[in-house]
């Protein structure tokens, strides 16, 4: 038993490594694979029709407006009477007076910084500031006190003491403002994007349900219900079949095995069915205990499915996360598949969305991770075009940043957002598109430096070739024309 349990596992995570099969979506061009059934694609691809249909006539009544942001400088303190510093911070004393008295180890000037509310914890105001060429990234926390972003902060400190991991060192980081904080009205076309954006990516609504459990942690527990279901179904229907220990190594054979079983399936599980009556007793029993103790999987959830509920179906796979072996292990990918898959075919399109972003931006657990690995998985941006999603609107709306603020950093990860571009169907209206963002002085300063990262990462994810480079120089151009004190801090410049 624990041989074939070993096998199985083997052979299990040596599927896992396979890329996922994909199968053509009757209405698309035959040369392109999606990674969800036909079924799938019809039924999402009427849902985006009506939504793109009905946002065609919603006006914009309300001005969307910029997130707050200003200027500051940026220092780190390490040595010297810290207490005094801090003093010195509280009565706001000037700068250049601050540097010349304490002699900052870091300091940064001229940062553009823009503040939000940390998402566990609703009080606690953050300022941060980055570009993304310079590599660094520069925040502040206040855990004392609720703090208005708008309030007036010009002349002003905003400080935060941290210890070092050994605890052998205090450091004192802060930013010091040089003007208050300023919103622009966004253009109607980005403000567009920005609800569209929104209208289709609800950040209330999570992939996984509350406290998942590792799927590895609780199988094969035999005195399990869940367990005595499956293993009543094996004995009644041949399942998984009689394979060999040398069978185990040989994935020719145990695919080959593994199609007939699924040409057999249906007919083989409603004659267990029919000939017990205490068939569905034990299975919502089984459900009963999977709900409580986990210990479900991809078997008894299609069980579940069949027999029960597609719901509970749905439910039990939330209730699990799948962890990879390694880089090329696919399980996790498998998985949240599956749960965007059953979502869509209850029409719940808001987590089919959610989860498919766990794709997109590569959120998959796994023990190990090559960056070569990372740069060689797809996206999948191709099913959200074929659904007839407007993939410029969406994915650079989700990166424009707005005072009515929905976190939504899951979704807006630049290294995956410029990948995801680089695989689109339609990169040349993204190009002209961000390109038009960079260079446009109605936009405020934070989400025209958004437009180039995000181009930043699209040209990065690009091929190299006389394109590629031909991208690169229109991204310079553009850049040249934000503020001076933007421009400063990108590392390449046209001279």
């Amino acid at each position: 038993m624990i041989k074939s349990a070993f096998f199985l596992l083997f052979i299990a995570c040596i599927s896992s490594c396979q890329p996922a099969k994909k199968q053509l979506f009757v209405d698309a061009s035959p040369k392109i694979e999606y990674l969800y059934p036909d079924s799938t694609m019809t039924v999402l691809t009427k849902i985006f029709d009506s939504i793109n249909f009905k946002s065609n006539f919603i006006p914009i009544i309300n001005t969307v407006w910029s997130r707050p942001q200003s200027k500051a400088h940026y220092i780190e303190l390490e040595h010297g009477n810290l207490n005094v510093a801090i003093k010195d911070m509280i009565s706001n004393m000037p700068f250049d007076l601050f540097l010349h008295k304490h002699k900052p180890d870091i300091i940064e000037k001229e940062r553009l910084v823009y503040g939000y509310f940390h998402e566990d914890s609703p009080k606690t105001l953050i300022f941060g500031s980055n570009a993304i060429e310079d590599g660094d990234f520069y925040y502040v926390c206040d855990h004392r006190k609720p703090i208005k972003i708008n309030d007036n902060k010009k002349g002003k400190w905003f400080f935060q003491t941290l210890r070092y991991s050994d605890k052998s060192k205090i450091i004192l980081r802060a930013f010091y403002f040089t003007q208050n904080f300023t919103q622009m009205a966004l253009p109607n076309e980005y403000a567009f994007m920005k609800t569209y954006s929104n209208c289709l990516i609800d950040n209330s609504i999570n992939v996984y349900n509350k406290n998942p459990y590792d799927s590895w942690s609780k199988n094969n527990n035999e005195e399990s219900k869940v367990y005595q279901f499956k293993k009543q179904i094996e004995i009644s229907t041949g399942l998984p079949f009689e394979l060999k220990d040398a069978d185990y190594l040989r994935q020719d054979v145990y695919l080959i095995k593994t199609k007939h079983w699924d040409s057999i399936r249906n007919h083989a599980l409603d004659s267990v069915k029919n000939a017990d009556n205490n068939f569905m007793s034990k299975l919502i029993d089984a459900i009963a205990e999977a709900k409580l103790k986990g210990g479900s999987d991809d078997e008894f959830e299609f069980y579940v499915g069949r027999f029960y509920s597609k719901y509970m179906e749905l439910e039990l796979k939330r209730n699990r996360i799948k962890i990879g072996f390694c880089s090329y292990d696919n399980s996790g990918k498998i998985h949240i598949k599956n749960i965007a898959q059953i979502a869509a075919d209850l029409k719940n399109w808001k987590l089919f969305l959610n989860a498919h972003f766990y794709i997109i931006n590569n959120r998959i657990q796994r023990m190990s991770d090559s960056g070569r690995a990372r740069a060689e998985r797809e996206t999948n941006i191709e099913d959200l075009e074929a659904m007839h999603i407007n993939i410029i609107d969406l994915l650079i709306g989700l990166c424009i940043e707005t005072d009515a603020f929905v976190e939504t950093s899951d979704y807006n990860n630049f290294f995956s957002m410029g990948k995801a571009l680089e695989e689109s169907m339609c990169k040349n209206n993204i190009k002209t598109t961000l390109i038009k963002m960079i260079e446009d002085k109605r936009l405020d300063d934070l989400n025209r430096m958004q437009a180039y990262n995000l181009m930043a990462f699209y040209v990065y994810k690009m091929k190299e070739g006389e394109l590629k480079t031909k991208f690169a120089k229109r991204l310079l151009f553009a850049a040249h024309t934000l503020p001076e004190y933007l421009l400063s801090k990108l590392k390449f410049r046209i001279n």
